[in-house]
């Protein structure tokens, strides 16, 4: 069965929902649009067995990976009587590519033409 992407940008009401919770905090437009829980670092050492030298990867640039991991911990706590889940997960194998020219990030992350 192929993955499907998802986005998981925070959406509008859940940015003002966050803006709220934070006294004299940002406005909701001034938020980030992921969490920082889903970045991921790599290393050169690890660029380098994914097969990337120096100079080749630059920010702002697009790249569609595929891998597995391992689920390390789980975790629910109950929250005004609703339960929330988590999950930690070590990425164990990745493959990264560029993605192709002229395929905007928009169209990758929000999909359409």
């Amino acid at each position: 069965m192929p993955l499907t992407p998802v986005s998981l940008a925070k959406t509008p009401k859940e940015k003002v929902k966050e803006s709220l919770r934070i006294s004299d905090g940002p406005n909701a437009e001034d938020l980030e649009d992921y969490s920082y829980s889903l970045s991921i670092r790599l290393s050169f050492s690890e660029l380098q067995k994914l097969g990337f030298g120096r100079g080749q990867l630059e920010s702002g640039m697009m790249v569609n990976f595929i891998g597995s991991g391992l689920i390390t911990s789980t975790n629910t706590e109950m929250i005004n009587g609703l339960a929330r889940h988590e999950a930690s997960l070590q990425i164990q194998t990745l493959g990264v590519e560029p993605v192709e020219d002229g395929v905007s990030s928009g169209k990758i992350i929000y999909g359409g033409e």
